[in-house]
């Protein structure tokens, strides 16, 4: 029985995608598969799949022509077969006991959701600070799953974690196609129609901060930002009705510069704001009211 099914989408990333694939095949828990799905790559990285899914059965490779990643994972969550599904992206990579301690975790809990860390690297990979710090705790209501497995709203990942299957499919849980920030979208919907999650401190999600992704050119794309805006949007309507408090995201800045050098940032947004003098932070404002 294949305990969890690993989803990777894959465009384009020869540089990274060997760290990606040794953290999967080398994992602890061996009762995996590895479904990625080739989206159009022009590189490599077809090649370096076809030369790993050669050397280990457990990894299955689609290839499709470039529809992006939300079509990518809506694919493999159609294929797998796993109890728990998890997703990994091609430039990042996990610890080698990521499946097994979230199985166990959720197994053991009765959960439908386990998520851990997720630390922050540079390009190089090399270790930032951490971006979602979990704790080792059991969540039943919604309000624990949006305060411990999203940050209250501010961080959306779905990569940290693992969900059950069978309930993504019944309940028509997949990635809205077309869209950039559906990871927000997806994990609000996640963690409403799924059951009971717990969170564990011991296991982590390595994000690389790769400045060819779509987070890094959103300024230049008006599509990317149009969609951050409705992504961010539904989010705070979400937050607003089911009462749940919202960590401070700023959604405007304003920056005054001396001779081209910034002096002043203000950031500012539904839920407070913050004030900059030569890039330090010397005042923040957090609206603590519910939305």
């Amino acid at each position: 029985m294949i305990k969890v099914s690993i989803i990777v989408p894959v465009y384009n990333v020869e540089k990274y995608l060997r760290e990606c694939l040794d953290s999967l095949i080398g994992q602890t828990l061996k009762d995996i598969e590895i479904i990625v799905v080739n989206d159009g790559s022009s590189d490599n990285s077809l090649q370096i799949l076809e030369e790993y899914a050669a050397g280990d059965v457990r990894i299955k490779v689609i290839n499709q022509e470039n529809a992006g990643v939300s079509v990518a994972r809506n694919r493999g969550i159609n294929c797998a077969v796993g109890e728990f599904v998890g997703f990994v992206d091609s430039d990042d990579w996990v610890d080698l006991d990521f499946c097994e301690k979230l199985y166990l975790a959720a197994k053991g809990d009765a959960a439908d959701i386990a998520g851990g860390k997720i630390i922050l690297c540079a390009e190089n990979g090399k270790f930032k600070k951490r971006r979602v710090k979990a704790r080792n705790r059991a969540l039943k209501t919604l309000k624990e799953k949006w305060c411990y497995l999203l940050d209250n709203g501010e961080h959306c990942y779905v990569c940290n974690k693992i969900y059950r299957r069978e309930l993504l499919v019944d309940k028509k849980i997949f990635f809205a196609e077309g869209k950039k920030y559906e990871d927000i979208l997806w994990s609000l919907q996640a963690i409403k129609l799924l059951g009971a999650a717990v969170a564990i401190a011991d296991v982590s999600y390595y994000y690389r901060y790769n400045p060819s992704s779509i987070t890094r050119s959103v300024e230049t794309d008006r599509q990317a930002v149009q969609d951050y805006k409705d992504a961010r949007s539904f989010l705070v309507r979400f937050a607003g009705y089911y009462k749940l408090d919202v960590a401070f995201m700023a959604m405007q800045r304003s920056i005054f510069k001396v001779f081209g050098v910034p002096v002043v940032k203000i950031e500012y947004g539904d839920t407070g704001f913050r004030f900059y003098f030569l890039g330090i932070c010397i005042f923040e404002k957090r609206v603590r009211s519910r939305i």
